[in-house]
């Protein structure tokens, strides 16, 4: 497998990275999206509000499935394995929590903030920094907020979009292996849960190309 690290060395790459920032915008997002609330079974309210993002941002196939899940597709360059990153959607919190959100210093404060409103809004900007700096990649790549993740959820939204349904990409993660040094399935198309780490690691790789 080729090394990715001359990517910390592209013009576009660098951009990228330098787009998160101080990581104030994502955080912005992130309140955002917690303020919509999301109990396990009643995430369809932050659900739609992420599509209309995606849609924004100029994703391809924007869907919500019979579940809950919301989809979207950045096309590869050359029909290379596909990666789907996801963050869920639902929170622990049941409706009619307060969703105040506290500020001291540098610190923010809110129910739902950190588990899983961050997550998603760093899959969100981490679409958009791809979107924005035209970085290529030869597979597909599939932005993922799953539902049902939390308690009884059982994991039903990753579940779904492992079996791909209507989905036929997402559909081949089925026989995949777990890797269990990196979270993430391995095989011809992979799946990363953690979007939040994905744009750690753009930032990290883009400090080594400095």
């Amino acid at each position: 497998m080729r090394s990715n690290e001359h990517w910390a060395h592209e013009p576009n790459f660098q951009a990228a990275a330098a787009s998160f920032g101080d990581g104030s915008a994502v955080v912005e997002t992130a309140i955002a999206i917690q303020q919509i609330p999301a109990p396990t079974f009643d995430e369809r309210a932050r659900g739609l509000y992420v599509a209309e993002r995606m849609r924004a941002l100029g994703l391809a196939d924007v869907q919500i499935d019979t579940v809950g899940n919301v989809y979207g597709r950045r096309a590869g360059t050359a029909g290379g394995p596909a990666l789907l990153i996801a963050a869920h959607l639902d929170t622990v919190f049941p409706a009619g929590t307060d969703l105040t959100v506290r500020r001291d210093g540098t610190r923010i404060y809110g129910p739902g903030l950190g588990d899983n409103s961050m997550g998603v809004a760093a899959l969100l900007h981490l679409a958009q920094a791809l979107q924005q700096h035209h970085i290529a990649h030869q597979g597909d790549m599939w932005f993922v907020a799953n539902v049902g993740e939390e308690r009884l959820g059982d994991l039903r939204g990753m579940r779904a979009a492992g079996r791909g349904g209507r989905w036929p990409l997402l559909g081949r993660l089925r026989g995949a292996k777990r890797d269990p040094c990196a979270g993430a399935l391995s095989g011809r198309d992979r799946a990363d849960g953690g979007a939040h780490r994905a744009a750690q690691q753009l930032q990290h790789r883009r400090d080594r190309g400095r």
